[in-house]
């Protein structure tokens, strides 16, 4: 046994000695590399030099391995946009801004005019299928049908070479998140610059338009603090959408972006989503700009998350952000309702409420009472607030049971006394 593991190495130690030893400080943190080496070749320093050997083989392999995947990914992006360029004439893409599943998103120059702008391919091009072509041109049907300064504008939109795109204004903007991080200086910042997105949002569901998936990355905020809401690939038109049109939602598959899908969303009821369900996504929303954070902690599963936002509670605001107030808080909590009928009506009804924190007037908002409250946590523990009320009855019936037998001995003594 010991011959045919020499075997297996250039050096004077058996393979499998080298290949445990190499595989435990592969394991360690880079800091501790050496350390773990050292101990574990037990000052055998031919044994340290081969294991090291090994190291630097992986390291340098696994070095070439990422340099050609890099490589590869450059080039294909290059390539793509030397492609798509060559479709359009009247303009000169200057570089590549974003990849999605389904789309790529370039800054180019429209020649006429020298104006910036951005234009978005479908990234499967000629070869999509004819599900993915409908939702392409549905987007831009329906971002078309709106104008508001607080929403990405369409400027132009065509077949080339049989690749869809369109061309629309181009925002030179941070994504929401980091923008209230580094401009807004104070919650009531925060507050103004989330007013004009509901209000951006209130038009859109004016026109019958749910975006279905609102997050800071959509949110585009120009240097002047104007808000921009972008990418409406997953939008649905409420008035107009047919049975078939619907059917590209794929009801039973979560679309969207998990951290920021209402509770009906996160289980797939797709022809449910429905105003209301923006607005939860808007609370996600608001609550991370306000805490830096999100209301709830993901990231189990994809099955574990959909449970945590159809059941669990979000974590107390104000626990993350001492200074935000108990009415915003509440603000916040009624976006964030699992039930449909307990969030705001609209994005408009919010933003609202909103303005009248800011002006210091009573919100509309109500917190919800103890009997509501006690309510929903029977119905999450229905065992426990079961067994509970089942001792509580027990301990009600003995308690009555022993006055009636305390009373009846008190009443024989006292009938004891009077014959005596």
């Amino acid at each position: 046994m010991k011959s045919s593991e020499k075997n297996l190495t250039d050096g004077d130690h058996p393979w499998l000695s080298v290949q445990l030893i190499f595989e435990s400080v592969l394991d360690a943190p880079q800091w501790d590399r050496e350390s773990v080496l050292q101990k574990s070749c037990k000052g055998d320093e031919a044994l340290v030099e081969e294991v090291r050997g090994l190291l630097k083989a992986f390291e340098d392999s696994k070095e070439s391995i990422e340099s050609f995947a890099d490589r590869i990914a450059i080039a294909e992006s290059e390539h793509r946009s030397k492609l798509h360029e060559s479709l359009l004439d009247d303009y000169q893409i200057v570089r590549e801004l974003n990849r999605g599943g389904q789309g790529v998103v370039y800054e180019a120059i429209r020649k006429e005019t020298n104006e910036k702008v951005a234009i978005k391919f479908l990234l499967s091009g000629p070869f999509a299928s004819q599900d993915v072509k409908l939702r392409f041109r549905r987007e831009v049907e329906l971002v078309e049908s709106l104008r508001h300064p607080g929403i990405v504008r369409i400027l132009d939109s065509g077949l080339a070479s049989g690749h869809q795109y369109y061309v629309m204004s181009f925002v030179e903007g941070t994504h929401l998140d980091e923008y209230a991080c580094e401009h807004c200086q104070t919650i009531d910042d925060r507050v103004r610059l989330f007013i004009r997105i509901c209000e951006a949002i209130q038009h859109a569901h004016s026109y019958g338009v749910i975006h279905r998936d609102l997050k800071p990355s959509n949110i585009l905020v120009d240097n002047e603090g104007m808000p921009h809401v972008v990418d409406f690939g997953l939008a649905r038109d409420t008035e107009r959408d047919s049975d078939e049109t619907l059917k590209l939602s794929m009801t039973g598959q979560v679309m969207g972006t998990m951290s920021y899908m209402s509770p009906e969303q996160a289980a797939g009821n797709h022809s449910q989503t429905e105003v209301s369900s923006d607005v939860y996504s808007l609370g996600v929303m608001l609550y991370q700009v306000l805490a830096d954070d999100l209301p709830y902690e993901l990231g189990n599963g994809v099955a574990e998350d959909i449970q945590t936002i159809q059941t669990a509670s979000p974590k107390s605001l104000r626990g993350r952000e001492p200074h935000v107030a108990g009415d915003l808080e509440t603000i916040v909590r009624k976006t964030l309702s699992k039930e449909k009928s307990r969030r705001y009506l609209t994005a408009g009804a919010l933003a609202e409420d909103l303005e009248r924190f800011l002006d210091g007037k009573p919100i509309d908002a109500k917190r919800d009472s103890p009997l509501y409250v006690l309510n929903k946590v029977a119905k999450r523990h229905w065992i426990t607030a079961l067994t509970a009320a089942s001792l509580i009855s027990l301990l009600a019936m003995s308690l009555v049971i022993s006055l009636i037998l305390w009373q009846r001995a008190r009443s024989a003594r006292n009938a004891e006394a009077l014959s005596a």
